[in-house]
This record gives structure tokens, C-alpha cells and sequence, in this order.
């Protein structure tokens, strides 16, 4: 339930519509700080010349965070968590030498977490927190992966905030449609998350409990559906044509048909396959997302993509009961077997787990490069 709470936390003041660029880096110093449990919190940009520059602080002072300017070289953690790409973490920053030694004399750092700002391969900044003054303070795997999921989040903000302060031209709109669609991802996968957490509350929450957790449940896919339906009818979306048009009209009818909550994660729109490879990857969606409905009693379903110029992964994820993986298939005749058939002359392989945390997925994945695939 505390997962559920912070990451709702976060959701609501990231959505807040502050996109003046001072607003934002405001905002996400104090939200770090309050839904994080973090005392002290402070945002860096970086220039040209691989230096970063303080731009604001919160439980800790802004003029000194400003006077910061220190070339990345010089800053042993902050060039881990830029080569690596995530969340990193000093639990002794003086033992470590994970900063200049003027600064850990300055602020007082002795544990530290770094988390590199990234969007659209893109370096918007960097955000660095604390627990305190002379605190040293482990950080979980669990909480890593928060972290992540927030930087993300503020990237995204950060990037958007800084189109809104530009002019509006035709590039700064294609851009901005592009981001959107990104945000709808992450924010999807998020919402994902929360419903998730739920389902697990609920199993073993007291009576008074379960109606509020089953109400969290019920928002969390209305902000998935939400979401999704802002962004497909922003200006400027036009309709799909080809293949990715009828996967958008199989979701359609599989949402109507379960009445369940389907989440895309990868770039479904771009990926260009012949038509057989596409029979595949409808008929394990359509297979995937039935099964876990039938026979596992899913509310929530993700469908996730990963294409490149040697493989293509498709994965139906569901958080659905444990039924084992001999239940029984009857999707219009596209079974398990007849997909595995289809596989075959393909060069292609399927497996059907359950997952750790309950449900399962449905893998199909494609050897080499598949006939007509571009790579993201």
C-alpha cells in the first residue's frame, strides 16, 4: 500500500500543469524530497562542456547549490550513473571519494543517490538527494527502481517545459506529439504498477480495507484509459493505416469484449514485418490477452515490444490468478499449438511462464532480423 500511495503521490503533482521551466525544476526538487524520503534534494543541468550547473534546491540552499560548477570528470559518482544510465547510489561518500572532497565539506554529504535525467536519449539533467546532513542511509533494490521510474517522469517534464518556453513552430508540435506518446508509456506502465500493487493488497487486506483498495484499483485504470485517450486524440494524430491499424482494431474489440485494461509499451506504431510475421504477433496478442482473462482473471494486460535488427520480442504480461501453463486455449482456433505452427517456418520460439508476483506472459520471439523489420 505504500508503493500504491507514493507512486499515486508522485503521478498527481508530476500531472499538476506547471510547465514554466523554473515552475518545474521547483516542483520536482520538492516532490523528490516529500514522496521520496529524501531531507535535502538538489537539480543539476549540464552544459556543453561537460560541466554541471546547480539550479535548485530543496532542505538545502539554493545559492549554494547555484555556486556548484564542476566538470563530470571530476565527480566519480555522477559519471557511474551517466555511463550506466540509472539510479546509483554512495552509502559512504567520503570512504568512496564519490565527490570532490570541497564539496562533501560543504554540504556535509556522506551518503548520496544520483539519478540521470533522461529523455529521447536525450541528458536533460541530473538529480542528486540525500537524507541529510552527515546520514548514511542504504538504498533497496525496490527503492532504486522507484527512483528510476520518478526520473523518468521529471525528464519528461523538464523536456516538455522547455518546448512550451520555446516558440511554437511546426517542429516544436511534431516534437511534443512524439514526447506524448512516450509519456502515455511510461505513465500507462506506471498506472500499471498501481493496480498491480493492488491486486496483491487486496488479497490479504482486512474487510474494512478491501472496498478502498478495490477503488484504487478502479482509478488506476481509468488514469490508464485516460491517458491513452488524451494523447490518440491530440491534433495532428492521424489515423494508422496497415498493419499497426489493425492491431489498434483488435485492442479495440479485445478492451469491449473483457472489459479489461491493455497497456502498449514499446514503438508498436513503427514496427514494419511482412504480413506473416504480423499474423503472428496479432494471433499471440489475441491469445495472450484471452487466456488471461478466461482462465486467469486478469484485469490488467501489457503488451511489450522489442524489435531490433536481430530480434523481435513480443511479451503479453497479465495479473491474473496462477493456473498453470496446460490451460486449456480456444482463441477462435488460434491455440498455443497453431501459433507454435506458425512459429516454426519463421525460426521462432514461445514460452508461457507465471510470473513471481502472479500471472503470467506469453513470449514469442523471432531469431535474426525478421523479413521487412526496421529497428528502433
Amino acid at each position: 500500500m505504500e508503493t500504491v500511495r507514493l507512486l499515486a503521490g508522485i503521478l498527481r503533482h508530476l500531472s499538476s500543469g506547471e510547465t514554466a521551466p523554473a515552475g518545474v525544476v521547483k516542483e520536482v526538487v520538492r516532490v523528490a524530497s516529500e514522496h521520496l524520503g529524501f531531507a535535502r534534494t538538489a537539480l543539476f543541468a549540464v552544459d556543453r562542456d561537460g560541466f554541471i550547473r546547480g539550479l535548485c534546491g530543496y532542505g538545502v540552499s539554493t545559492e549554494h547549490i547555484r555556486a556548484v560548477a564542476e566538470s563530470i570528470s571530476a565527480i566519480p559518482l555522477i559519471e557511474k550513473a551517466l555511463l550506466c544510465g540509472h539510479t546509483v547510489h554512495s552509502q559512504d561518500v567520503p570512504a568512496e571519494r564519490a565527490i570532490p572532497e570541497h564539496l562533501i565539506d560543504i554540504f556535509g554529504v556522506a551518503a548520496l543517490v544520483v539519478a540521470p535525467l533522461y529523455t529521447e536519449q536525450r541528458l536533460v539533467g541530473i538529480l542528486c538527494a540525500d537524507r541529510g546532513e552527515g546520514i548514511h542511509f542504504a538504498l533497496g533494490e525496490d527503492e532504486r527502481i522507484i527512483v528510476d521510474a520518478f526520473a523518468s517522469q521529471v525528464a519528461l517534464a523538464l523536456r516538455i517545459a522547455q518546448l512550451v518556453a520555446e516558440d511554437t513552430d511546426a517542429a516544436r508540435q511534431s516534437e511534443r506529439l512524439r514526447i506524448a506518446g512516450r509519456l502515455h508509456d511510461t505513465v500507462a506502465q506506471l498506472f500499471y504498477v498501481i493496480g498491480a500493487e493492488c491486486a496483491r493488497a487486496r488479497a490479504g487486506a482486512s474487510p474494512e480495507l478491501t472496498p478502498v483498495i478495490a477503488h484504487i484499483e478502479q482509478l488506476a485504470a481509468r488514469g490508464g484509459r485516460e491517458v491513452r485517450g488524451a494523447i490518440d486524440s491530440m491534433d495532428g494524430l492521424a489515423p494508422v493505416d496497415g498493419e499497426p491499424h489493425r492491431l489498434g482494431e483488435l485492442l479495440g474489440s479485445l478492451r469491449e469484449l473483457y472489459d479489461c485494461e491493455i497497456t502498449l509499451i514499446g514503438d508498436w506504431v513503427r514496427l514494419a514485418v511482412v504480413p506473416s510475421v504480423w499474423d503472428v504477433v496479432l494471433g499471440a496478442v489475441r491469445e495472450g490477452v484471452a487466456n488471461a482473462v478466461k482462465h486467469g482473471a486478469a484485469r490488467h494486460v501489457v503488451l511489450w515490444l522489442q524489435a531490433s535488427q536481430d530480434r523481435l520480442v513480443v511479451e503479453v504480461r497479465d495479473d491474473g490468478q496462477p493456473v498453470g501453463t496446460s490451460a486449456p486455449t480456444d482463441g477462435g482456433g488460434f491455440g498455443l499449438t497453431a501459433l507454435r505452427r506458425r512459429l516454426e517456418p519463421l525460426d521462432g520460439e514461445l514460452s508461457l511462464a507465471e510470473n513471481d508476483d502472479g500471472g503470467h506472459t506469453l513470449r514469442v520471439g523471432l531469431r535474426g532480423t525478421p523479413p521487412g523489420a526496421q529497428a528502433e
